[in-house]
């Protein structure tokens, strides 16, 4: 384990200012399209810990990336994101060690993490850049704009992982299906009103997850939406879904199989987006990444695939190769029960010390 990462586990101080930091960020809303007083909050303290070479740049009229060490080309940019989800939970200090909060693990507890690390080294190498984005929950635009203006050749994206190594990530597949039905009684038997809503979905959703199933591919639904004039059956109902989309797997064939199989008069199918996955296989980045880990935590990574779309993505369709990264788990997060332990936070800044100091991928 590096030095400083030996220092900073027995610190006292250093777990009171990560929790003191994080509880600070999880009080500010950062929904997306709502991130600058969040964006703010960090500039003053990076400030603080001596940090002069940063840029601020526009991503729309109402959002902005914070970028330390802005240089056009870095060899490493490490990126996480400051907005969340609208606010499911108010921030807790549940011990010493625990704190709950929307955004605790997606991904505020990984800015922390950063900032610890920041916070050890005191000065940037040239070589590596850090990157805190807007717009990764709803637009994705953050990343996709600063891609446009950087070029990064590696990146560390980071997201709850449980401290594993994510090398490669899901893409998706979202669409808006529109059922038509007909008016009738809802007090009418079913077999002598075809309109009858019930059977119509659930025949619908049977029929729907049996394909996906055969394609080894699951589906969530974000929202079923039936709209009735008065005591009738409606006659039409909409569904949005999302199709987690793994390595190796091409949306569009996804979403012409759907089609082919379900598009008709009576069944509109509309992909409203989407997104490819990534998978990285670069052989000097991947046995960098396994040294530095191993030096910090004395045991190899564990290589997983990211369930779900990150701004990863967009950093390897623009030629980046990245890697995903960061503390909490992603089961906690978009939830009730959102929550992260300093200690995992203050792990993944030693592995952030060792990368920054010790990576030879130039």
């Amino acid at each position: 384990m590096f030095d400083g990462a030996r220092r900073m586990i027995k610190n006292k101080e250093v777990v009171s200012w990560a929790r003191e930091v994080l509880y600070d960020l999880l009080t500010i809303p950062t929904d997306s399209g709502n991130e600058e007083a969040g964006i703010m909050y960090l500039l003053n303290i990076l400030r603080e810990l001596g940090y002069t070479d940063i840029y601020l740049q526009a991503v729309s009229k109402n959002m902005r990336n914070l970028i330390v060490n802005p240089i056009k080309s870095p060899t490493l940019v490490i990126a996480s994101h400051i907005d969340t989800i609208p606010i499911l939970i108010k921030p807790e200090i549940i011990d010493d060690y625990t704190i709950v909060g929307t955004g605790a693990c997606d991904a505020k507890g990984s800015i922390v993490s950063i900032l610890l690390a920041l916070r050890e080294i005191e000065e940037l190498p040239e070589r590596v850049s850090i990157v805190i984005l807007s717009d990764e929950e709803e637009g994705c635009s953050g990343s996709v704009k600063y891609v446009e203006e950087f070029k990064p050749k590696y990146a560390i994206v980071m997201e709850p992982t449980d401290l594993n190594i994510a090398t490669s990530g899901y893409g998706g597949l979202e669409m808006n299906i529109s059922l038509s039905l007909e008016y009738a009684h809802p007090n009418i038997d079913a077999d002598e009103h075809g309109g009858e809503l019930k059977r119509t979905i659930t025949s619908f959703l049977e029929d729907f997850t049996r394909l996906l199933s055969s394609m080894k591919l699951t589906f969530s639904i974000f929202q079923i939406k039936a709209v009735s004039p008065g005591f009738i059956v409606p006659k039409e109902c909409e569904i949005k879904v999302e199709i987690p989309i793994p390595p190796g797997v091409n949306p569009f064939n996804v979403y012409k199989a759907l089609i082919k199989a379900f598009s008709s008069e009576d069944t509109k199918i509309e992909a409203t987006e989407i997104s490819f996955p990534f998978k990285t296989e670069d052989t000097i980045f991947m046995r960098e990444i396994r040294r530095v880990y191993v030096n910090t935590y004395g045991k190899n990574p564990r290589f997983t695939k990211f369930p779900a779309w990150t701004d990863a993505n967009n950093f390897a369709l623009a030629g980046v190769k990245p890697i995903i990264f960061g503390p909490g788990t992603l089961n906690d997060a978009h939830s009730m029960r959102e929550k992260i332990s300093i200690k995992d936070i203050v792990d993944a800044a030693k592995f952030l010390i060792g990368t920054i100091k010790e990576i030879k991928i130039d």
